[in-house]
């Protein structure tokens, strides 16, 4: 019986893309939850959200040209037991192979979009912030344009990339070529290309780095809201799950360097090429994570510790509800901005709306006079 990981390579192509499937199913139901508390979508929101269906769309799509490229090319099995295959199948497996690479790329850069959005959203009254994130989403979206040229355009011819067995020994033929395709020791080709180990390995590098910059960012912005330091690292960690994929961009980083080392004499059995559907469906499903909080209130009201506003013990304040807020400054006097003081000020809430959050303006209330964080009456 011949030696093959083929089903167990279909089986994680499948079955992560089953997880991100899972997880744009709960964030539809999470934002359908939403609209229907508050009858409304906002704008930063729908591009979040319309930024990863695409980039859901694209991944189901690469799932199947990664399946077909595995089908076609005998994927999984040592290169010893792989049949000669024809040049048609060749050029088949190769096109499903370019579509693979060329979908890659776009999926991640939507789905980091689609995350910078919603940090825009929760980060919009801190400056620093929101430069660094509009920062962030102008490199990534320009990488994003110029891997995808490099990796379109990556042989000479363009068609070289997928149609080489067929153009290299039409050129071997017209050339003269003995059985191995060479004239005086030199092997003739019908085009040539980048070093496309290079190229892969730098533009994974790149990858992981705009990783990192969307992880620091949301750090930084939970860390200066009025919150226990308890709060912070959890609202932080939900905010920073996106953190498992990195770790799998480094991973692909080191996998892919063996994949196409001259010492790797087996390359076609393994699993490592599935690493790039792991790595961008669980972008996918990680991405989703943020945004689930109302669909968890709804299905597990008690799990993120969501206050029970009506229970004994729970101590109301003048920051509950807008009502409120208006009548303690009628009451005192007070002539400020009545911008709505967010949640954030109750102890009980952890991240209650994750894409709500706003920086907590310093402002005391009281039912005698209203000062401001300076101290001076107003």
């Amino acid at each position: 019986m011949v030696d093959t990981k083929q089903p167990e390579a279909l089986a994680v192509i499948g079955i992560f893309l089953g997880v991100s499937t899972l997880f744009i199913v709960l964030r539809i139901c999470a934002r359908v939850i939403s609209w229907q508390n508050e009858g409304r979508f906002d704008t930063l929101m729908m591009w979040s959200d319309g930024f990863l269906l695409v980039a859901y769309v694209l991944a189901v799509g690469e799932a199947y040209a990664i399946i077909r490229y595995t089908l076609y090319t005998w994927q999984g099995y040592h290169v010893a037991d792989i049949p000669k295959m024809s040049i048609d199948d060749q050029i088949t497996g190769q096109k499903y192979n370019l579509a693979n690479q060329l979908l890659y790329n776009p999926i991640l850069s939507l789905v980091k979009m689609s995350v910078v959005f919603l940090l825009l959203r929760i980060g919009e009254a801190k400056p620093a912030a929101k430069k660094a994130l509009w920062f962030t989403l102008v490199l990534n979206m320009l990488l994003a344009i110029a891997i995808f040229f490099a990796d379109a355009f990556q042989c000479t011819p363009f068609r070289y990339v997928y149609d080489y067995p067929a153009m290299d020994l039409a050129a071997q033929q017209a050339a003269g070529a003995n059985s191995s395709g060479q004239v005086n020791g030199v092997t003739i080709k019908g085009g040539q290309c980048i070093n496309q180990i290079n190229f892969f390995l730098i533009s994974a590098g790149l990858a992981v780095g705009t990783d990192l910059l969307v992880l620091a960012i949301p750090t930084v912005i939970v860390w200066d809201l009025k919150m226990t330091r308890r709060k912070k690292i959890i609202a932080a960690g939900i905010l920073s799950v996106g953190a498992i994929v990195t770790a799998v961009s480094v991973a692909r980083l080191v996998i892919y360097h063996w994949r196409f080392s001259a010492k790797n004499k087996d390359r076609s059995y393994g699993l490592g090429y599935t690493i790039s559907c792991v790595e961008i469906n669980l972008a996918i499903a990680t991405a989703c994570v943020p945004p689930l909080k109302p669909l968890v209130r709804r299905i597990a009201p008690k799990l993120l510790g969501s206050a029970n506003r009506s229970g004994p013990g729970y101590r109301h304040t003048p920051y509950d509800n807008d009502a409120q807020f208006e009548l303690g400054a009628k009451m005192t006097g007070w002539k400020g901005s009545q911008h709505r003081v967010e949640a954030w000020s109750s102890n009980e809430q952890i991240l209650a709306e994750p894409e709500k959050i706003r920086r907590t303006t310093n402002v005391e209330l009281t039912f005698g006079e209203a000062t401001s964080s300076d101290g001076k009456h107003s």
